[in-house]
C-alpha cells in the first residue's frame, strides 16, 4: 500500500492503464460466445470507464454552472439533487453501523468515524481521475512496445 498520495496516484494510474489495455487487447476473445461467463466482468469494467467520464462531465458542468446564464436549465438534470444526499446519508449510516458492530474488538474504533466519511469520496475521485487519464494513455501507446516495470516508490525511506 502506498504511503503517500503521490504513490497512491501513480499506483492507481498504472492499474487503470493496465486494466484498459487488457480489456482492449482481449475484447475480441471475451466477446466470443464460448467465453460468455466473462461478459459480466467485461460489462462491469466498461461501465466503470463510462461512469468515470460521466462523473468528470458532471464535475465540469458543476464548475461551469455559475458562469452560465440564469435562464439556462439544460444542465440541472445532470447534477445530483436529493438523491446525492440520500446516497451520502446511506454511506454514512453504513459506516457508522459497521464501526458500531466492530467496536467490541476495539473500543477506540468509533474515533475513526469522521475520517471514514471521506474515504469513499477520495476513492471515487482518484478512481475517476485516473480512469479518465488512463484511457487516452492506453489508446495512444504504441502497439508492440513492451511494458517496463519499475518498482514504485512506496513513500518509505530506508534511513532510520
Amino acid at each position: 500500500m502506498p504511503e503517500t498520495l503521490r504513490g497512491l496516484w501513480k499506483q492507481r494510474l498504472r492499474w487503470a492503464v493496465g486494466g484498459i489495455q487488457t480489456m482492449l487487447r482481449y475484447t475480441s476473445r471475451i466477446l466470443r460466445p464460448r467465453h460468455w461467463r466473462m461478459w459480466p466482468i467485461y460489462l462491469e469494467y466498461m461501465t466503470s470507464v463510462v461512469w468515470a467520464y460521466c462523473m468528470a462531465a458532471v464535475l465540469v458542468i458543476g464548475l461551469v454552472r455559475p458562469l452560465l446564464p440564469a435562464n439556462s436549465s439544460w444542465h440541472s438534470a445532470l447534477l445530483p439533487h436529493w438523491q446525492g444526499t440520500l446516497l451520502a446519508m446511506t454511506c454514512i449510516l453504513q459506516m457508522l453501523l459497521s464501526l458500531w458492530i466492530d467496536r467490541r474488538y476495539d473500543r477506540d474504533l468509533m474515533r475513526y468515524f469522521a475520517g471514514t466519511i471521506w474515504y469513499p469520496i477520495a476513492f471515487w475521485i482518484i478512481t475517476m481521475a485516473t480512469t479518465v487519464i488512463a484511457l487516452p494513455n492506453a489508446l495512444i501507446r504504441r502497439r508492440g512496445k513492451r511494458a517496463v516495470w519499475t518498482s514504485p516508490d512506496r513513500g518509505v525511506s530506508d534511513a532510520p
